[in-house]
């Protein structure tokens, strides 16, 4: 399909990247807001994807010539979610991405500390 039709292609890659990105996770499982009507611990307001990751995006972009050890984090987390990108779009194989990006967001939330 990508020799035969090159534009459609690219499209689809564009939108598995927005999914990549997307705060809505489209599950294969139960929603946790579902779970949390039946289970109160699911109700607890724990960061999810959608704060922690653009969070990291940032610690990452604010320590990336300081570090190497940062370096090596975000070029790890970008290679996976290339993967993502070109494999698969579901949310429990974008749910690693939160191991890697959690250290760069801590790093995001002490620098918003100290300029605050």
């Amino acid at each position: 399909m990508a020799v035969s039709q090159p534009a459609v292609f690219f499209r689809k890659l564009g939108q598995k990247t927005l999914v990549l990105f997307n705060r809505f996770e489209a599950c294969d499982h139960y929603d946790i807001d579902f779970i949390s009507n039946f289970a109160g611990f699911f109700a607890l307001p724990f960061p999810s994807f959608w704060f922690v990751f653009p969070l990291g995006i940032a610690g990452a972009g604010r320590h990336w010539r300081q570090s190497r050890k940062v370096r090596s984090l975000a070029a790890v987390l970008g290679l996976y979610g290339l993967t993502l990108i070109a494999f698969f779009s579901n949310a429990r194989y974008r749910l690693p991405m939160l191991a890697l990006a959690i250290p760069l967001a801590a790093l995001a939330l002490n620098d918003l500390i100290g300029f605050v």
